[in-house]
């Protein structure tokens, strides 16, 4: 939980091509837990080490009238504000994508940080219990497990395609609550088609099992397995694949940029057109 608080910060500050420095927490809970809190913290360490930056301070407080859980003392809320650097003349808005860009996605770990009241209705009984249960379709590791996997922070990664000089980097997206739909937050008036989306994880097919939606309403809900995107100029898409493949995980040419000054997104594969 502590590396997802960090990605949810960082994934989005390197978005405008802020590589990301600093790191403020803000933990409140129920009850002072000494075991919770060291996994907390080690959580926060880790997230910050991936994303190579500090954590300078935070705040701990401890509210149990105002914090309940499921378990009692045990709830907490967890909070962060991250800051970065970039030259102003380096801030990438996405008002450079044209028509023809190509669009790489980066595989995500798992669900990540958006969605997990669904997934939860849909995978666990009324009662919270069968988190235990092995996960329909994994690869063994229960649905307790599969619904923590912790966010994959992409900050390396990224700081290493912008700063490739024979790539241009047009716009980045983390893909989180919205979906796909967070790519249409450009400066450009382009659009996107993506007609080559890879197949969901396993946890996205257990909710998509289990709850019978059409994958056209669960692609602007979940991130299906891609939770970033890098849209490059035609022939970066070979760097943008390999320093995934450097860095440990999948990833596809998705599609491509398109006119658009509705900054229209579609993806043919589950019939979804997202507007802004």
């Amino acid at each position: 939980v502590g590396i997802d608080l960090v990605a949810m910060n960082v994934n989005d500050l390197v978005c405008v091509g802020a590589e990301p420095i600093s790191l403020l927490d803000y933990v409140a809970v129920e009850a002072l837990d000494e075991a919770m809190l060291t996994e907390l913290g080690a959580g926060l360490a880790e997230g910050a080490a991936q994303a190579g930056c500090a954590i300078a301070g935070g705040e701990l407080a401890q509210i149990g009238a105002m914090l309940r859980g499921a378990r009692p003392g045990k709830a907490f809320d967890l909070a962060a504000v991250a800051l970065g650097t970039v030259a102003l003349d380096q801030v990438n808005l996405g008002a450079a994508v044209q028509p023809g860009d190509v669009v790489v996605g980066w595989a995500s770990s798992g669900i990540h940080s958006n969605g997990l009241s669904l997934a939860r209705k849909a995978l666990l009984a009324e009662d919270g219990s069968g988190w235990d249960q092995p996960l329909p379709g994994g690869g063994g590791e229960t649905i307790g497990d599969a619904l923590l996997e912790p966010t994959r922070i992409y900050v390396k990664p990224a700081l290493e395609l912008l700063r490739d000089e024979g790539v241009e980097v047009s716009a980045l997206a983390h893909i989180t609550g919205g979906g796909y739909g967070n790519m249409n937050r450009i400066a450009a008036a382009c659009g996107y088609e993506l007609p080559n989306l890879p197949e969901p994880p396993a946890i996205f097919r257990a909710i998509e099992e289990a709850t019978k939606a059409p994958r056209s309403e669960l692609y602007p809900a979940f991130n299906m397995g891609v939770g970033f995107t890098v849209t490059v100029r035609p022939g970066g898409e070979d760097a943008a694949l390999a320093v995934a493949e450097r860095y440990g995980f999948p990833a596809w040419v998705l599609g491509e940029a398109v006119e658009s000054a509705e900054r229209v997104i579609t993806l043919p594969s589950v019939g979804l057109r997202i507007d802004p």
